[in-house]
Parts: C-alpha cells; sequence; structure tokens
C-alpha cells in the first residue's frame, strides 16, 4: 500500500465531507448532498485486520446504515479484498475493485494534443454553470436533471474556494468540452473526475487536458500523480498507454437499498 497515496486519497474525501474517524475506519458523510455516495461512505483501514476483522466492519457498517434509516450503504476497504473469501454478506451488495495509477511522467511530452483547444482553472460562477451545462450533456438522462444540478453546484462551492481542489477545464470554439479535477496533499497529486463531452471524444482533447493537468502539478511541486478508476471499466486501458501504471486497488461493497 502507498501511504502517501493513501493519506492523498483520504485527504481528498475531507474536502467534501464531514468525518469521524476511529482506529479502523473513517466515516464520511456530506449533509448538503446526501444521496452522493462518494460524499457518504465508510473507509476500512484493513491493516492489521484478519479477514474476519474485515467482514465484521463491514457487517456493522451494513447494520448501522440500516437503523439509522440510510438508503444505502457505500464500505470501501484499502486493499484488494477477495469476496468469496468472506462469509454471506446480506443482500447480495455491488462488489468494484477501484485501481489505483500512478503516472510515469518521463512520458507525459510524447502525448499528442489539439492545438485548437485552450485550458483554464475554473473561477467563476459562470464557470460553474459551464460545468452544469456538460454534466447535464453527458449525464442528465442517466442521473436526472435534479441530482446534476445539486452535485455540480455542491462540488462547485469547493472549487472556488481557494486552495482546495481545482476544476481543470478545456473549451474547443468557445465550447466547454472537458474537465478533470486535480487535487495535491503535499507532493502528491490526484486527478479525479475526467470527462470529456461525449460528441468531441476521440479529437485528442482528453490527451490535451490531462497534459495540462499534468505540467500544473509539477509546477506546483507535485513528486508522484494518480487517478483511480474501476479495474472493469476498459478507459484503464487508454491510463496505462499514457504511462499510468496500477500501484494498488481497493475493494468496494455497495448496498443501493437497504
Amino acid at each position: 500500500m502507498n501511504q502517501s497515496i493513501t493519506s492523498c486519497e483520504i485527504a481528498f474525501k475531507k474536502c467534501f465531507s464531514k468525518w469521524a474517524e476511529t482506529d479502523q475506519l473513517i466515516r464520511f458523510s456530506d449533509p448538503e448532498l446526501p444521496d452522493m455516495y462518494d460524499h457518504n461512505m465508510t473507509l476500512i483501514k484493513t491493516h492489521g485486520m484478519t479477514t474476519i476483522d474485515i467482514e465484521t466492519c463491514i457487517l456493522a457498517e451494513f447494520k448501522n446504515a440500516s437503523e439509522n434509516g440510510a438508503a444505502f450503504s457505500k464500505c470501501i476497504c484499502d486493499k484488494f479484498i477477495d469476496e468469496s473469501s468472506l462469509g454471506t454478506l446480506p443482500g447480495e451488495p455491488s462488489i468494484t475493485h477501484y485501481g489505483f495509477y500512478l503516472l510515469d511522467c518521463s512520458r507525459v511530452e510524447e502525448w499528442k494534443e489539439n492545438v485548437e483547444c485552450k485550458t483554464r482553472i475554473a473561477a467563476s460562477h459562470q464557470d460553474i454553470e459551464d460545468l452544469l451545462t456538460l454534466e447535464l450533456a453527458n449525464y442528465g438522462e442517466e442521473r436526472g436533471e435534479d441530482f446534476c444540478t445539486r452535485r455540480v453546484n455542491r462540488i462547485g462551492e469547493i472549487f472556488l474556494s481557494p486552495g482546495r481542489i481545482d476544476a481543470c477545464l478545456i473549451y474547443h470554439d468557445e465550447e466547454l468540452a472537458g474537465k478533470c479535477d486535480l487535487f495535491l496533499h503535499k507532493s502528491t497529486a490526484k486527478i479525479e473526475d475526467f470527462d470529456v463531452k461525449t460528441d468531441l471524444r476521440k479529437q485528442y482533447i482528453g490527451t490535451t487536458l490531462l497534459k495540462s493537468v499534468v505540467k500544473d502539478a509539477l509546477n506546483r511541486g507535485a513528486d508522484e500523480i494518480y487517478l483511480v478508476t474501476d479495474e472493469d471499466d476498459t478507459v484503464k486501458d487508454m491510463y496505462r498507454n499514457l504511462g499510468f501504471e496500477r500501484v494498488d486497488v481497493w475493494t468496494e461493497f455497495f448496498w443501493g437499498t437497504i
């Protein structure tokens, strides 16, 4: 386990959520966006825990969510968990493995760029409105206009707060074509929420944006840069081609209904 990445991941989550910590776990909650899964979850710190300890902790968190009337329960273990090693969990949770990919920065100059694009950091309420337009274009039908609006307004508060998380925007023909977030914790940088407008993909807009973000992180003192992706998502192959190498895997247990 890469401790600097783990520390960065925890610090990133604390930007959006309140938290309560014990020796074994950290519970995150965001009363302003209680239906945002990533803001309302439990991180289980597995170091020194047996498989039985981990299973007991997951079950306790599920029970706690159920008794408190939560609509969902989400636990993430900070290592790979083979679900076959656990006993029967209630309600057949969805289990996802997330890969942590560290960038080989020596390859960044090889990335192709779209010279017609311009990048900048979100710094105004109009930028947040542009982000909402992008969110609705890509996910409005799937997630609903109400949730997309509340989500962008919530994270927009963070983006416009100095020294927390930067939303990096890329424009093509004066239109917002994509975005990703950059967070620095000490000398570790996290790239998050990378997205390009669906009808503008495969035009090197994404690599142009990532290249700009990586250079910004390096200029600000980062000596390691990582991102996280679902191990079942084919986008991980693109990241590997760009020089990201997997260094860790975490495991999520999610109950969409309790």
